[in-house]
């Protein structure tokens, strides 16, 4: 592996930062103030009713439920899956629970105006509506409504990682490497958008069949710029929310897009991180940067657009997009989202996104956010521990270049034949901190990469100028690194599907490497000011459980090794036997090989661990020239492992 030391919890410029805005449209000629406030219901909603049912009958499966249509998406609906037959009979259709709302308003503001933006049915049952202070009051007083709060802003907080992470070796070794890494997982992302024709997300990169999970059902909206057809049987869903931004009349439509389409980038490059396709040319400005692929190369992506170029984001809208996604029967949530400030309301923990994370939690969804603004203290703004949270760190890929100014530099250029580009990261520009108060929980979870990642951008995105109208950007930021986390736990959850989020989270945290490849301690960056010197050892505020090990945290119990032979005699032809070491097979390919003078054999070494054993053991590999020679290599192994699945 290469060298992690540096814990970067977001690096700049590549941060997001959005004004707060103050809602001031007048009602009806009155001075009351309007604004859109988030009501949450003391009835259950949808997800917990059909789990009570689904656990009186016998059945365990999340998602044998009927699937609901947010009444607030603009633009046509192109439905990819049909949804399923459901035996569960109930009377809360998604009708039922927005008739049951409507008529919650009626009653409590008796003939007043008011404009209902969303019906939350499956995760919260409640509702967003555009109201006055005064009209939440009345609301604030009804026997049916258990919290109102004021809606609130949030913002956004490879080509290699995948082998830095060991996953072709490792967690991908399991069938057929990366053809099926994350097979039948649906990762949802509530982010920009995305761009439906990059080949990243394009579903014939490989012969093998790809069929949709069955366990998942949605839709994809059909506009201008994401035409029928956008969604295939990689890009299995897709969706925008922007009713709160549009109610504000801050939604800027060219810039924004009323549709999934991914204006911005920053969408299009998560979900590439995720779950993009394996093996596509990074190429930026004319220059090649590798083959780029996602942690879960053969996992699905569904799209829930809640966050724009021009404003950011409101809690509205992202709860709308959590709520959907739910429905659809997605198996891993990522958000690279934070909020603008602390949320309204006596207890962080108690705001509408995160109560409807805990509802996705107890459904059965991992859920995964960008943990912070950093660096620096107090800028943590993840704090419910339902959430697995991660910070940003650096990898083993770095890029340094001189670039010499002065008399004829432009002459020095051409004599060369140079061209190049040049990517600057500035370590004094600040992001805005929301200085959230002190918690008395640990986060992060972990750290991952999340410093200079290579992945897919949007055609039309204008977040980053010196990529505009490139397929490929590098970015940095926990917003890359929760994708990276999104992806893996896709594969946690293929390889055993009966595990729980906590299982999942588990798994990732106690697995997690203390120390960086050179043995040394991982050390933290906690200042925007020259970033890269005066680093202490990280703690586990800075790092939680420590670095992401994707093989551990898959409870892989198999090593892939290789050894080259040189033949430094005559031609002779070998054959390979081997003695394996107390509690693990071994399989050595090829088992006999010819070999010329002066030429190299690779030899490939598989080790499956078939019993837990914390003493080393021995074995040997040996080699039987025709010619007489014999050769061997010895054999030392150490097998340990253990884990607990219960979701506790």
């Amino acid at each position: 592996m290469g060298n992690f030391h540096c814990l970067y919890l977001v690096l700049l410029p590549l941060c997001f930062g959005f004004l707060v805005y103050t809602e001031s449209r007048e009602d009806s000629g009155s001075d009351a103030i309007t604004a859109v406030y988030i009501v949450t219901l003391k009835q259950a909603p949808a997800a917990h009713r059909f789990e009570e049912q689904l656990r009186r009958r016998g059945h365990h499966h999340r998602h044998n439920h009927h699937r609901f249509h947010n009444d607030s998406s603009s633009g046509r609906l192109n439905r990819f899956h049909k949804p399923r037959n459901n035996s569960i009979s109930h009377p809360s259709s998604g009708s039922y629970i927005s008739r049951v709302h409507d008529s919650l308003l009626r009653r409590a503001l008796r003939g007043e105006k008011y404009l209902k933006l969303y019906s939350y049915q499956y995760l919260v049952n409640g509702f967003a509506v555009f109201i006055t202070p005064e009209q939440a009051n009345k609301l604030s007083r009804r026997r049916e409504v258990a919290n109102i709060v004021l809606d609130f802003s949030v913002r956004i907080a490879t080509t290699h990682t995948p082998q830095f992470l060991g996953l072709p070796k490792g967690a991908w070794t399991q069938g057929g490497e990366f053809e099926t890494a994350g097979e039948g997982i649906v990762i949802g992302l509530i982010d920009t958008g995305i761009d439906p024709t990059h080949p990243s997300f394009a579903d014939d990169a490989s012969e093998n069949s790809y069929p949709v999970p069955a366990h998942f059902s949605s839709v994809c909206e059909v506009t201008r710029e994401f035409p029928s057809g956008s969604c295939d049987r990689k890009l299995v869903g897709a969706r925008h929310f922007a009713a709160s931004a549009i109610t504000r009349g801050i939604f800027n439509s060219s810039e924004d897009y009323a549709s999934p389409f991914d204006g911005d980038g920053h969408g299009t490059h998560t979900a590439s991180v995720a779950a993009g396709n394996h093996g596509i040319p990074v190429v930026v400005a004319g220059h090649h940067f590798g083959n780029a692929s996602g942690m879960a190369p053969r996992s699905h992506i569904a799209v829930y657009k809640a966050l724009y170029k021009s404003f950011g984001g409101f809690a509205a809208d992202v709860v709308a997009g959590i709520d959907q996604a739910a429905q659809d029967g997605v198996d891993v949530i990522s958000l690279s989202t934070t909020p603008n400030r602390r949320p309204p309301g006596m207890a962080t923990f108690f705001n509408p996104i995160d109560m409807a994370l805990l509802s996705g939690v107890k459904a059965g969804i991992f859920v995964v956010q960008a943990g912070n603004t950093g660096p620096s203290p107090k800028s943590m703004s993840s704090f419910s521990p339902w959430i697995f949270t991660v910070g940003a760190a650096s990898h083993d890929r770095a890029y340094s270049n001189s670039i010499i100014l002065g008399n004829n530099a432009i002459e020095t250029a051409k004599n060369l034949s140079a061209a190049g580009v040049v990517f600057y990261m500035d370590p004094f520009r600040t992001c805005e901190d929301s200085f959230l108060d002190d918690a008395d929980i640990m986060k992060p979870n972990f750290i991952a990469p999340g410093n200079m990642i290579w992945a897919a951008w949007s055609s039309l995105g204008t977040d980053s100028v010196e990529f505009q109208g490139e397929s490929f950007a590098m970015m940095s930021g926990t917003s890359m690194a929760a994708p990276h986390i999104a992806g893996l736990a896709a594969l946690i959850k293929q390889k055993f599907p009966h595990f729980s989020p906590a299982a999942i989270a588990s798994a990732l945290s106690t697995t997690a490497m203390l120390y960086d490849n050179r043995g040394g301690p991982i050390m933290a960056q906690r200042a925007y000011a020259n970033p890269d010197v005066n680093q202490p050892p990280a703690t586990p505020f800075d790092m939680g459980s420590g670095f992401v090990n994707a093989t551990s945290a898959l409870l892989i119990l198999s090593k892939t090794v290789e050894r080259t032979v040189s033949n430094i005699a005559g031609n002779e032809t070998y054959g390979i036997s081997w003695s394996a070491p107390y509690g693990v097979s071994v399989k050595v390919t090829p088992t006999q090989f010819f070999i010329g003078r002066g030429e190299k054999q690779v030899l490939t070494i598989l080790f499956n661990a078939t019993m837990n054993h914390s003493v080393a053991s021995f074995g040997r590999i040996g080699l039987f020239g025709d010619q007489g020679h014999k050769l061997n290599i010895p054999l030392s192994v150490i097998v340990k492992f253990s884990y607990n699945a219960t979701s506790s």
